[in-house]
């Protein structure tokens, strides 16, 4: 959560009716959580320890990802236009080594068959070592990624290491078209190649939230003055 604290004069947080504060009085913008939680993919498949698509996938030293979520999917699934906060993969086994360098982008594109790496060019998520832990990993956003309620996403996932060792076990869903891109490489220069390994109508399951929502309080009072969805 976050908070923004005001003194002013005279505010009005939203249209509509007069909301006001009057002179003197404080206000505190207060965030009070995501508005969805959306789950793109419901299915209980699972690749292996050395199999792909897997974003946590260390059996090579790097594996570089691409997943295809539509539109229809994310509307479906209660995702709606706006800001886009985290997204999560869920894991049933964890790999339990650390990922060097692991990165998340996101990007929007008019494809509906993912056979070609797509332009990502929105940095997401970075940290220069993580490890997978069992349940959803959650990776909160280091700016918001703002979603126009039409547009296809891309979610692009890649590390580098300088040893190999298993995949983590990762849920996922089988698409009817392809939605999942990726190269896989005992080598260095792993997420600058465009190097396809292959590409599959399988995909993880995705978590994804966001929205925003925030209410102004008095501080005078510590009541609601107004909630904004």
């Amino acid at each position: 959560s976050w908070t923004l604290s005001y003194i002013d004069d005279y505010l009005q947080p939203n249209a509509g009716p007069d909301q006001t504060i009057i002179a003197g009085n404080n206000a505190q913008l207060v965030g009070i959580g995501a508005r969805f939680n959306g789950q793109v993919g419901t299915g209980t498949l699972t690749n292996t320890t050395t199999s792909y698509p897997a974003p946590y996938g260390q059996f090579y030293w790097g594996a570089r990802h691409q997943f295809l979520v539509l539109a229809s999917e994310l509307l479906a699934a209660g995702v709606t236009p706006g800001p886009l906060a985290s997204l999560a993969f869920n894991v049933n086994a964890p790999g339990g080594a650390p990922m060097q360098n692991f990165i998340i982008k996101l990007g929007t594109t008019t494809v509906t068959d993912l056979t070609t790496w797509q332009n990502v060019p929105n940095t997401v998520f970075t940290a220069a070592s993580y490890t997978d832990t069992a349940g959803w990993n959650v990776h909160p956003f280091s700016t918001a990624f703002n979603w126009d309620g039409v547009s296809n996403i891309v979610v692009e996932v890649c590390f580098n290491n300088t040893s190999f060792t298993t995949n983590a076990v990762v849920e996922q869903s089988n698409t009817t078209f392809n939605s999942s891109l990726w190269y896989r490489a005992d080598a260095a220069g792993v997420c600058g190649n465009n190097t396809i390994t292959q590409f599959a109508q399988q995909r993880p399951n995705i978590r994804f939230a966001g929205g925003y929502p925030f209410e102004w309080r008095n501080l005078a009072t510590n009541t609601v003055i107004t909630t904004t969805t």
